[in-house]
């Protein structure tokens, strides 16, 4: 059956701006470091796709991280990137995982280009809380990197490396 749609959801228009992140869309697979604070270092492979939503103002990347001998469970995530706010001319990432993990991002004012944008914010982990950056870098067209600090002390340190190729 069917499912109605919203009045006028054949006519939704994303914000132009969404282009800039459309490095992003598409099927990845991710090989992945990540040392969360005051924890050791995971290494893992990430596999997900991104896909427009929402009529394209946000872009969802579902994603599965795959079991490996350090981590023998898989793991489930949400990202949600986009939501661009004119009025602050800043992007939105939300994030969320089935490990109680949750998150939100934003850029600074007019800071996104194409092919490269820093989101700074704050997640909310089973060990605490943290503030994160994530960078994201077109490296080609079937390429791009996701550049991982997090804030110890006064000053953002490397966390993690999240190489994603296209599959």
């Amino acid at each position: 059956m069917d499912r109605p749609k919203p009045s006028g959801a054949d006519t939704i228009t994303a914000p132009a701006e969404m282009h800039k992140l459309d490095f992003l869309l598409g099927s990845w697979r991710c090989p992945t470091t990540v040392t969360a604070p005051g924890g050791p270092s995971e290494t893992s492979v990430v596999v997900g796709t991104i896909k427009p939503v929402l009529g394209g103002a946000w872009y969802q990347w579902d994603a599965l991280r795959l079991p490996n001998e350090q981590m023998p469970e898989k793991a489930l995530s949400r990202w949600m990137i986009g939501g661009w706010n004119a009025a602050s001319e800043t992007f939105t990432a939300l994030y969320t995982d089935d490990r109680g993990t949750h998150g939100e991002e934003s850029t600074e004012p007019g800071a996104a280009q194409d092919g490269h944008m820093k989101f700074t914010g704050e997640y909310s982990m089973p060990t605490g809380k943290f503030e994160f950056i994530d960078e994201f870098t077109k490296i080609s067209d079937d390429h791009f990197r996701d550049t991982i600090s997090a804030k110890k002390g006064d000053q953002f340190v490397p966390a993690g490396s999240v190489e994603c190729y296209r599959r």
